[in-house]
């Protein structure tokens, strides 16, 4: 890369060092990018938020909180440091400061329907369901193919219709989660559609999807975040 090269030129540079580490993080090598920044720091907010995206991949919410912290207090516009804060700080469970980098994020340009869906779970994870689909259904608005949102459109159908159905709004989350299989057939989505279609006094057809969500992993080892989800 034009850092290694840059390196060889100039060894020992930090600048040229930092930019390494900003890929190593992009490849996932967490742990040999945390040595560099912790041999040569960073150099910029961007840098900043590399360093405490590689602390998120190895889940150390609270080694990656002050980093997160100071890129967004240098650079108050930027994206990525406030999503990634407000992810992490709903990890910590603190979920106010976490709605308030939010809201942030959500204020920026471009950035409304990625917002929404960031402010939907972490108002589901504060236990406020009304809120989170308040946030959902303003981001469904925005985005109804449920693409460009951060996280896959199957992902979002689902947080979205997991919320609606601890709220026993079972018939609203059936739509939701037949367009999360049309996305990507997972487990998960399966699982949660068979659950709503149980509910809903649909045995057959709820058997049908637990069928298929055993076919699709006998473990169920996929359905995690269902679990998780329903209260």
């Amino acid at each position: 890369s034009l850092a290694e090269y840059y390196l060889e030129l100039h060894p020992g540079s930090g600048r040229a060092e930092a930019t390494r580490a900003r890929a190593l993080v992009e490849l996932g090598r967490a742990d040999a990018a945390i040595a560099v920044y912790e041999r040569v720091g960073a150099a910029s907010a961007d840098d900043l938020v590399a360093w405490g995206r590689a602390h998120l991949l190895r889940e150390e919410w609270s080694r990656a909180a002050p980093l997160l912290g100071q890129a967004a207090r240098l650079r108050p516009d930027s994206a990525d440091a406030l999503y990634e804060l407000a992810t992490c700080l709903t990890r910590l469970g603190r979920l106010e400061e976490a709605t308030t980098f939010g809201e942030r994020f959500a204020a920026l340009p471009g950035q409304r329907a990625r917002g929404d869906v960031l402010l939907g779970a972490i108002r589901a994870d504060a236990g406020d369901p009304e809120s989170a689909i308040k946030a959902y259904a303003r981001a469904l608005t925005l985005a109804p193919d449920g693409e460009d949102l951060q996280v896959p459109p199957e992902e979002f159908f689902q947080q979205y219709a997991a919320v609606l159905m601890n709220l026993g709004r079972g018939d609203e989350a059936i739509s939701l989660l037949e367009r999360s299989i049309a996305a990507n057939p997972t487990a998960a989505a399966h699982h949660l559609l068979g659950t709503a279609l149980s509910r809903g006094g649909d045995t057959d057809a709820a058997i049908a999807q637990d069928r298929k969500s055993t076919r699709l992993n006998s473990s169920h080892a996929n359905i995690s975040y269902a679990v998780f989800c329903l209260k």
